[in-house]
């Protein structure tokens, strides 16, 4: 049987404005079986009512389905992928919704093919083809739902897929349907939902994988906190950019000296001092400070803050240390460099850190996290107290090594 077409049949070219696109072409292709949903019909979506600041296009963001959905090298492959091929009836079925009682169709209505329509509205398009499905009439509200991010989740999967799902990805629907209730969190009922409707032991053949995959959900999924914004080097970078804390000058180069740096490896802290501090230092002509903007990959908010308290202790540890070595390079000079007269001088500024923290911190906000307002409610380190000669002292102190 033929798929059925209401309205028109020809959709305009996104790259020629005198050639139209035949979506006939998709009457024989078979549109894709989800559970809890039926395919219905072929239509046409008009997208060029929407920016890239609208709130349809805003909505479309996959929730976190896909960890990568909005970075820039995701949004350039679906624009290489458009600009190349146009709208291509022959690399696979349209986008795919469910439709409102009046007809009308909105962004929560996707089931699946949501950045293939952000990136029509990127590019400029005007009209694309959308398969029309209707959810199973005895399914609940949040049964549909279930449904939908579950369709939208193996729709992704390694077989076809440009960009295919993550382990994350995974991860973060299984979160997701704890969090609204709709899964328990008990490790039967997770362990069930990964095996019989994700299909994980497809997807992840390796059996470590698989178990990375069920703790995580476990863990987060029931974590007494709410998980913090998701963050990577790309994800950071393009933040920066949009919200005007990296700018290019007017030769269109981006500043070198600032470094938008992970937190949660300490090792990186003597990197940055070694390939960009002491560099900029001994440059002929100085051009401090080096300016910093923190973010972490963390989830949980505690990490965070902790991460972000060491990165900078480990990063001020670097840089007296290289006092240190002067003096022990060159021991003459070893009393100048007392603790008491290294200069409070430092040659870096910490701008900020990303807002990731749900609750206490705009998260979608533009304006960064002072580096003392994160780490304002960690609880004060003692300070050490030196160790004496008399043990049984020391014992009484608490302070025996």
């Amino acid at each position: 049987m033929k798929n059925r077409f209401i309205g028109d049949t020809r959709i305009s070219s996104f790259n020629d404005v005198n050639s139209t696109i035949d979506i006939t072409a998709y009457s024989d292709m078979k549109m894709p079986e989800y559970r809890g949903f039926e395919f219905q019909y072929i239509t046409t979506l008009d997208i060029s009512q929407y920016t890239t600041t609208s709130d349809f296009y805003k909505e479309l963001a996959q929730w976190e389905i896909r960890y990568d959905d909005g970075d820039a090298e995701a949004k350039q492959e679906m624009q290489d992928s458009l600009t190349r091929n146009d709208w291509d009836v022959e690399l696979g079925p349209p986008p795919q919704f469910t439709v409102q009682p009046d007809g009308s169709i909105t962004a929560g209505d996707a089931i699946n093919g949501r950045r293939r329509i952000r990136g029509g509205i990127e590019h400029g398009g005007k009209i694309i083809p959308i398969a029309v499905y209707k959810a199973d009439e005895e399914l609940s509200g949040k049964e549909v739902y279930q449904c939908r991010v579950e369709a939208a989740q193996k729709a992704n999967d390694i077989v076809g897929s440009t960009r295919p799902n993550r382990m994350e990805d995974y991860i973060m629907t299984g979160v997701d349907l704890i969090k609204e209730e709709i899964l328990k969190g008990d490790s039967v009922s997770v362990l069930e939902w990964l095996e019989d409707r994700m299909n994980y032991k497809e997807r992840w053949l390796s059996t470590s994988t698989q178990q990375q995959i069920f703790n995580k959900v476990m863990e987060w999924g029931n974590a007494n906190y709410d998980l913090t914004k998701n963050m990577d080097n790309p994800i950071a970078d393009a933040w920066c950019q949009e919200h005007g804390h990296k700018v290019k000058n007017s030769n269109g180069h981006f500043d070198k000296k600032l470094h938008i740096v992970c937190v949660d490896n300490t090792r990186y802290a003597d990197r940055l001092m070694a390939y960009a501090i002491m560099p900029a230092c001994l440059a002929v002509q100085r051009k401090d400070p080096i300016r910093i903007i923190f973010y972490s990959k963390k989830r949980k908010p505690s990490d965070i803050k902790k991460n972000t308290q060491s990165f900078l202790e480990a990063l001020e540890a670097a840089y007296l240390n290289c006092f240190k070595l002067v003096g022990v390079m060159m021991p003459t000079l070893k009393p100048m460099f007392a603790d008491d007269n290294i200069p409070e001088h430092r040659p870096w500024v910490i701008e900020g850190c990303i807002p990731q923290i749900q609750g206490e911190q705009d998260v979608h906000g533009s304006k960064l996290v002072s580096y003392e307002e994160v780490i304002a409610s960690l609880p004060k380190k003692k300070k050490k107290t030196e160790v004496t000669d008399f043990m049984e002292i020391d014992k009484a102190l608490n302070i025996a090594a």
